[in-house]
């Protein structure tokens, strides 16, 4: 998304289309919780504390429904985001945590990372019990204007190219990955897993029922970590 085309606020809001509007329904939804409030914390107690909801809030989403992912199962991740929490103000990349309460309740978080002017929304996660409120719509809504009050010109939504982020965006961009193998071992790595074995195991796993990848997948994960 292209916040540098916006005035402000008023303008932002104008982009909207008749979907994106959904976001009145469902903050009034959610506003039955209690009253809403959007924070942001960028360093300190409150970021450290943060920064474990955010992570577990997805971890959970991705365990629901019978996900992986590697980077965030990662012994170090924790200690990574710390780390960035820590930094100095006049530090280039700084971490941001957004949250969206309703009451005293957290309904979603965002961990963005800016750099020179671009905002990336790098981990999202909110409340399981929730989901069917749609809470991340309406925080996407109040980061995006929060990084344009910030000065940010760029929202980066980043990989993967979901559909529902292309609702937001302005523009693309394309991403590609690259191997290169530099020994025997690299090379059957590249040819007999990533060009046979990923694409089968990707296809297979789109087409297993959810319950069976609740099973499956806590298991592949651990064996990935060995």
């Amino acid at each position: 998304m292209d916040l540098s085309s916006f005035d402000g606020d008023e303008a932002y809001q104008a982009r909207y289309t008749k979907v994106q509007r959904r976001r009145n329904k469902i903050a009034a939804a959610i506003g039955k919780l209690g009253d809403i409030s959007f924070d942001a914390d960028k360093s300190g107690p409150g970021y450290e504390e943060l920064r474990h909801s955010v992570v577990g809030n997805k971890q959970a989403w991705i365990a629901e429904r019978g996900l992986i992912s590697l980077p965030l199962a990662h012994p170090k991740l924790m200690d990574f985001l710390l780390a960035l929490g820590t930094s100095p103000a006049t530090a280039a990349l700084q971490p941001v945590v957004t949250t969206l309460k309703a009451g005293q309740r957290r309904i979603s978080h965002e961990l963005g990372l800016r750099y020179r002017g671009r905002h990336c929304a790098f981990i999202t996660g909110h409340d399981p019990e929730l989901t069917g409120l749609s809470p991340a719509r309406l925080h996407m809504d109040q980061s995006q204007r929060l990084a344009l009050a910030d000065g940010m010109d760029t929202f980066d939504l980043m990989v993967p190219g979901d559909a529902y982020k292309a609702s937001w965006s302005s523009g693309e961009v394309q991403v590609a990955y690259h191997a290169a193998p530099l020994t025997p071992r690299g090379w059957l790595h590249c040819t007999v897993y990533i060009r046979l074995l990923r694409p089968l195991a990707r296809l297979a796993y789109r087409h297993t029922p959810a319950r069976l990848r609740q099973v499956v997948m806590p298991l592949v994960q651990a064996l990935s970590a060995k």
